[in-house]
């Protein structure tokens, strides 16, 4: 297990899993590379609103494991490209589930790449002006 980042967890981490990895610090350049050797990204919160890095993951073709809280749920949606869950208990279920399952993880690492195309400057910004009555015309940017 690769934990990136820093936290107060980070010496429970240590404590319950020592052999797990920890790096503290990361290059923005390196994430793509990380999240693509990764099985599946896990964002226990219940706190960010809208964890870029769930966004991040799911566009370098990395399944998001989360809480179905506001920001994780508009992000994953109903795709099948992350779980979304509202216990800790049923998170973790589903999560050892998905690993088991190679043939869905690998179904699931397509669906995120195809859930963050939504997400690109170009679609948003095309909505925004249909929704503000501007029509249906697809505007260049």
């Amino acid at each position: 297990m690769l934990f990136v980042g820093q936290g107060p967890a980070e010496k429970s981490i240590k404590r319950h899993l020592p052999n797990a990895e920890i790096i503290n610090w990361v290059d923005q350049k390196e994430l793509p590379e990380i999240y693509r050797n990764a099985d599946m990204l896990l964002f226990p919160t219940h706190f960010d609103t809208f964890g870029r890095v769930v966004l991040e993951a799911m566009s370098c073709g990395l399944p998001v494991a989360a809480y179905n809280e506001k920001g994780p749920k508009d992000i994953i949606g109903d795709s099948k490209g992350g779980i979304l869950q509202p216990t800790k208990k049923l998170l973790i279920a589903e999560i050892i589930k998905v690993l088991l399952e190679k043939s869905d993880l690998k179904k699931m690492k397509r669906e995120a790449v195809k859930r963050s195309e939504l997400f690109k400057q170009k679609p948003i910004f095309n909505h925004f002006i249909k929704e503000v009555g501007l029509g249906d015309k697809q505007w260049s940017i």
